[in-house]
């Protein structure tokens, strides 16, 4: 667990890194299929966690943030659960929070990469309130530019 909280800690994006193209659809469609449908409430949860620092603006069609829309959706309706964190003044808030995220409570701002703590935090309460614990975490980028 300490090793993970200091991985998240040393999370950095420098200016020079805040260019290119963000394909969050890809993403929540990648971590679907990685964590497959969930059939009953006796499943354990199933929860992808989407963290960014841009906007959806990749592919080009339908439209970077018409595709995370409609994995978001298909996402939400094979049992998963969506959280986002929007990583500085890059991420699209309002869309990660309205378009993207399960609830809008399932969304976290994180100004810096030192909050990303924190934020892990909560979500891991959010998901098991009565004891944290976790199975396992895929850690993955996504060139939009392949």
């Amino acid at each position: 667990f300490e090793k993970m909280k200091n991985s998240i800690s040393n999370i950095e994006i420098l200016p020079e890194d805040e260019v290119g193209s963000t394909n969050l659809g890809e993403a929540l469609l990648q971590a679907s299929r990685e964590l497959g449908v969930r059939i009953s409430d006796d499943e354990p949860k199933k929860v992808i966690v989407a963290l960014t620092d841009g906007r959806a603006n990749a592919p080009e069609n339908p439209g970077g943030e018409e595709y995370a829309k409609i994995q978001a959706s298909e996402a939400i309706l094979n049992g998963l659960e969506i959280y986002t964190i929007g990583l500085g003044a890059g991420a699209d808030q309002g869309f990660l929070e309205k378009e993207v995220a399960s609830r809008r409570t399932n969304h976290f701002v994180s100004a810096t990469s030192k909050d990303l703590v924190n934020v892990y935090g909560r979500i891991a309460e959010n998901v098991c309130p009565d004891r944290i614990y976790l199975t396992k975490i895929f850690v993955r980028s996504l060139d939009a530019n392949p």
